[in-house]
């Protein structure tokens, strides 16, 4: 009986989610066995298998992920989304490929889209020298009760995978591979920081712009769930900062930004500069506050070496398990360990109905009238221990 070419779909995933196996030496063993449905299907077994978040409820395009079992190597044939989903990629697959083995991740073709704003189509390439493949080490001893494979194209969460193991990762693998302008940019930032060592800074993230489409929806988007400005006025004056720094988009029509304005008056600045730039200042800020649910300061949260203090409204308790109430704000979390950054989640009263404007009287309320007694702390928790992506990538 002729042998097939190997082309092995993995047993355990349809064949709309797209993960291939190819291994030359199955030619000897695959039978020409067809049937209506196709060649012959034989099981690749990951190490461990576990929960895993999907990215969202579209199709997989086929074929966005394909392993080469004898070369040793994975493709990825497909780019999730922008910049933060792009990373949040690549690291689940670089450490698909230290569980299983396997030595070299090819990455998909950087198709070139103009980047001139941050809301708009930065991809990973855009402020990494990405190659055609990546070299992976594997690594026998990691385990992890997690199904990469049944992410789409790797952009997913695994609760088994902390801050502090993504951190390391994105350090040995993508930090080399840092553009020589996100470099510089990044130098240069830390020397301003670093010259300002004395001064009490808290970095805030404000993001907007493209969140404002997910307002007109009938069911609320978490991409349009802003914290009201209280919680900053309330971080500010728990925490005992002397000036803040937002790192907002170009059209600077966060709500929040005049109601900060004209709270700390000359001790608020405002920037909207570069990728490289805008990014530089939250990977090296000492003390980052964030008022939406967003992977773009999610994963530089994860490139910051230097943080010390976090602060987060309490996430969708739509992506709470019961199976995993370790979830920051709405069971136990770990205690912090000593010269760990602390994470500090607050509850928004109102955050979640969504507002996204001061364009009526309900949003004037929620933004700039809310009183600080409607802010509240919730955990305090270890930032390196927790799994990352809270209310931006949710449980399914």
């Amino acid at each position: 009986m002729a042998a097939v070419r190997a082309v092995i779909t993995v047993t355990f995933l349809s064949i709309s989610q797209g993960v291939q196996i190819l291994d030359a030496s199955a030619a000897d063993r695959v039978s020409l066995e067809r049937s209506e449905k196709g060649v012959k299907r034989e099981e690749w077994t990951p190490q461990a298998s576990g929960e895993e978040i999907d990215a969202d409820d579209e199709d997989v395009p086929s074929g966005d992920v394909v392993i080469n079992a004898k070369q040793g190597s994975i493709a990825l044939k497909t780019w999730y989304g922008r910049m933060g989903n792009n990373i949040i990629q690549l690291v689940n697959a670089i450490l698909f490929c230290q569980m299983e083995g396997l030595s070299t991740l090819v990455l998909p073709e950087a198709k070139e889209v103009a980047c001139h704003d941050k809301s708009k189509a930065c991809r990973a390439f855009d402020i990494l020298n990405l190659p055609k493949e990546i070299k992976i080490t594997p690594r026998p001893d990691l385990k992890l009760d997690c199904n990469f494979l049944n992410m789409k194209s790797f952009f997913g969460r695994c609760l088994a995978v902390t801050k502090s193991l993504f951190r390391q990762t994105a350090a040995q693998h993508l930090r080399p591979l840092m553009s020589d302008n996100w470099r510089q940019a990044c130098m240069e930032e830390r020397a301003r920081q670093d010259d300002a060592h004395d001064i009490r800074e808290l970095t805030i993230h404000l993001r907007n712009g493209d969140a404002r489409n997910f307002a007109n929806r009938t069911q609320v988007s978490p991409y349009a769930m802003y914290a009201s400005c209280s919680f900053f006025k309330k971080v500010l004056a728990d925490h005992g900062f002397q000036s803040a720094r937002v790192i907002t988009q170009k059209d600077m029509s966060h709500p929040c930004i005049s109601v900060l304005r004209e709270h700390l008056g000359t001790k608020l600045a405002v920037q909207s500069e570069s990728l490289e730039e805008d990014s530089c200042a939250i990977i090296n800020a000492r003390h980052l506050a964030v008022g939406s649910w967003s992977t773009f300061p999610q994963v530089l949260e994860l490139f910051n070496d230097r943080l010390e203090t976090n602060f987060w409204p309490v996430p969708l308790k739509a992506t709470n398990y019961t199976s995993t109430l370790h979830q920051i704000g709405w069971g136990p979390c770990n205690p912090v360990v000593e010269g760990n950054a602390v994470t500090y989640v607050y509850q928004i009263d109102g955050m979640q109905e969504g507002h996204v404007s001061m364009d009526d009287k309900t949003g004037v309320d929620y933004f700039s009238r809310m009183p600080l007694e409607k802010v509240t702390l919730r955990s305090v928790c270890d930032e390196e221990s927790e799994a990352p992506f809270e209310g931006a990538v949710s449980l399914r």
